[in-house]
């Protein structure tokens, strides 16, 4: 009998302390999904995106025949690790890169300068077809890019400024073989330290070099498709 009593006595004190843990869950719960609803971290400053700016440069342009004209395929610039993505970039101390706050390019910078070199060799009207690596075209030619230097320079004592450099190979798809390979730079410098005059600096520093690689390689092409023995 006093089994049974001491058995009952410990099950009715297990059930409500198993009652007290369920209520102090269910409070626990509400709680958490209370303070869900609420942050207490202030709230993150919308970033404003650019796109690289246009000023058309005059691109090179040659006569040749529809049915001579070639197809080119530009490979998307490999680059550094710190030059892949959209963080706009400049340097303010010797070899030392920051990127801007708030602010941010539309597409990574490999993709801007390709996008922008595509179009300069489009506009030259001296290819069948140019096409980017997105594409399942394959192209008689291959433009290797490499993107070395895509950044502003605003140190004391200078004139704040855009550097880019890139190199570029062209390459022959069917024999598989480089036919030329140069270092493009440029430099443009801005009128003011002001974010929007080293925005125009960006702009201008990648359309002058898009236009110098441009006219190089149709020099190339040029020379390769009058070159070429007769089949």
């Amino acid at each position: 009998m006093n089994l049974v009593y001491c058995f009952r006595r410990s099950f009715t004190f297990f059930c409500a302390a198993a009652n007290g843990v369920a209520r102090w869950v269910a409070v626990g719960a509400l709680t958490v999904v209370s303070l869900a609803g609420c942050s207490i971290l202030p709230e993150s400053t919308p970033q404003r995106v650019y796109q690289l700016p246009d000023a058309p440069v005059p691109s090179a342009h040659a006569d040749i025949p529809a049915d001579t004209a070639p197809s080119l395929r530009v490979l998307m610039p490999s680059s550094p690790l710190i030059l892949a993505s959209n963080r706009i970039l400049v340097m303010s101390n010797p070899n030392e890169l920051a990127a801007f706050k708030g602010v941010r390019w539309s597409d990574p910078m490999p993709q801007l300068f390709q996008r922008r070199l595509v179009s300069y060799l489009r506009e030259s009207n001296n290819w069948r077809v140019v096409t980017a690596d997105g594409t399942p075209l394959a192209g008689d030619y291959q433009l290797i890019l490499s993107l070395a230097q895509f950044h502003a320079v605003r140190m004391p004592g200078q004139t704040p400024r855009v550097e880019i450099r890139v190199d570029a190979i062209l390459g022959n798809r069917e024999t598989n073989k480089a036919i030329a390979g140069r270092t493009f730079t440029e430099t443009a410098l801005a009128e003011s330290e002001a974010f929007d005059a080293l925005l125009n600096a960006y702009g201008e520093a990648g359309n002058v070099l898009a236009g110098k690689i441009s006219f190089n390689v149709v020099a190339l092409k040029v020379h390769q498709v009058l070159t070429r023995p007769p089949s």
